[in-house]
């Protein structure tokens, strides 16, 4: 049985994404943006993902979870992204999380900001990328492994 450990992995208690968030932001830095905007589950672990990456590049930071029964209580995921300076906004439940967040990028860029709006399907060829590099890095890494026990 192979696993990879992504408790491992670092960058807010690791997880999945942090391999799409590398990517991801890469390219954000690369356009000169200044600003991620993100909407999700207002315990999201992507988010709180996210809010340590942007904080570590320098990144501004927005969260637009739903307002939800977990929302009123600033803990866990919520609480260690407002740590790393994420700003949250929550949108109401019944209100459309694509257009809370366009609108949000309007006002940014009318003010000299330089928004991304994460979750709106552009950065999808960067995300398959990233899962595509797991999947070779674990590849190659099943043969370094294989070598180890090998002269073990």
């Amino acid at each position: 049985i192979w696993f990879k450990r992504d408790d491992c992995t670092g960058l807010a208690f690791g997880g999945n994404k942090v391999r799409q968030h590398e990517y991801i932001l890469g390219d954000a830095l690369s356009r000169g943006v200044d600003v991620v905007i993100q909407g999700a589950a207002s315990q999201s672990n992507q988010s709180r993902q996210l809010a340590a990456a942007a904080a570590r590049l320098g990144i501004e930071c927005i969260l637009m979870p739903r307002k939800d029964a977990q929302f009123a209580h600033v803990q866990g995921n919520q609480l260690i992204a407002r740590q790393f300076g994420a700003t949250i906004i929550p949108i109401e439940a019944s209100a459309s999380t694509k257009q809370a967040k366009q609108d949000m990028a309007v006002r940014l860029e009318a003010s000299g900001r330089r928004p991304m709006i994460l979750g709106m399907g552009a950065e999808r060829a960067l995300t398959l990328a990233a899962v595509a590099y797991v999947g070779w890095q674990s590849f190659a890494q099943s043969f370094e492994l294989l070598h180890q026990f090998k002269i073990g």
